[in-house]
């Protein structure tokens, strides 16, 4: 049987792998950043976040989402520094052997989020953590196992920019489009940009999930944090440092989402939980396990 699945995902894989060779064929046209026209590109739309959070975003993505300007999780790779957000897209060369790296090197820290049967809340998780983690001891005492929605977990996150003033300046093309795309598109205008605000409003689940699991791990860190110092013109993400672990005593954690409709993204998970030792699969937290929800 295992033999049979070893052949199966090989198959599967070489399948994926010709998909996305179509895919870079018929997708020249497209911005490599943003995977919008080149006509329509939004990059220079896109800010630049950076969360203060010991936290690495592990994006498996099916190849049926890969250079579709609708995807939302390419949105986390553009905005956020190499470091904390990483692309696997399955079938395409090496991806997946660098993916399941990132697993072994610290398998109790690692969590995927993905609604189920069995799915922890983060205090779960966190309290099944070693003694020793960092992460365990920075855990508020009063947090309850129940989740949070994404929007109160954002609660504790304080939120700085540039002054509103400075924000609402017109910049040019050449300003804010070259630190995120180098591949002299055009930036949307903007009716375009409200129909693609529209279109990623309708697909926000997994960039909502990861940035509510990224805001409950912050309010870890930072529980004392006033909600109302929140401002949504934000581009920097941080928080104070924990009492009970310094940032600096604290493992890097990994959270593994998975890019695709339901069923794509259930698929991913078969190959995941086949493909990687049993001891590197990571456990799955949803931030509401009552709803089935990510």
């Amino acid at each position: 049987a295992m033999a049979e699945h070893a052949a199966g995902d090989a198959l599967y894989e070489r399948i994926a792998s010709e998909h996305l060779r179509i895919r870079e064929e018929n997708s020249r046209h497209r911005c490599r950043m943003c995977w919008h026209d080149t006509r329509a590109c939004i990059c220079a739309h896109l800010p630049a976040l950076t969360l203060h959070v010991k936290v690495r975003l592990l994006v498996l993505m099916h190849q049926k989402e890969y250079l579709g300007a609708g995807d939302d999780a390419k949105l986390l790779i553009a905005m956020l520094p190499a470091d904390q957000a990483r692309l696997f897209v399955y079938g395409r060369s090496d991806d997946w052997a660098a993916f399941a790296a990132e697993l072994a090197d610290d398998p109790p820290h690692a969590m995927l989020l993905w609604p189920g049967d069995g799915a922890l809340t983060l205090g779960q998780f966190l309290e099944a953590l070693p003694e020793s983690s960092g992460w365990r001891r920075s855990r508020a005492p009063a947090m309850p196992d129940a989740p949070l929605d994404a929007t109160s977990a954002l609660g504790g996150l304080r939120l700085s920019g540039p002054p509103a003033s400075a924000a609402a300046q017109p910049s040019t093309p050449e300003a804010t489009h070259a630190p995120y795309c180098d591949c002299g598109c055009v930036p949307a205008s903007l009716s375009l940009m409200e129909m693609a605000r529209l279109r990623r409003e309708r697909r926000s689940a997994l960039t909502a999930g990861a940035i509510g699991a990224a805001g409950q791990l912050c309010d870890q860190e930072a529980d004392d944090t006033p909600a109302g110092d929140t401002d949504v013109s934000s581009t920097d993400v941080s928080s104070d440092p924990p009492s009970a672990a310094p940032a600096g005593d604290l493992p890097m954690l990994r959270v593994v989402l998975l890019d695709g409709v339901y069923n794509d993204a259930r698929a991913l998970l078969r190959t995941l939980r086949r493909r990687l030792p049993a001891a590197h699969v990571p456990p799955h937290v949803a931030l509401h396990p009552d709803t089935l929800s990510v």
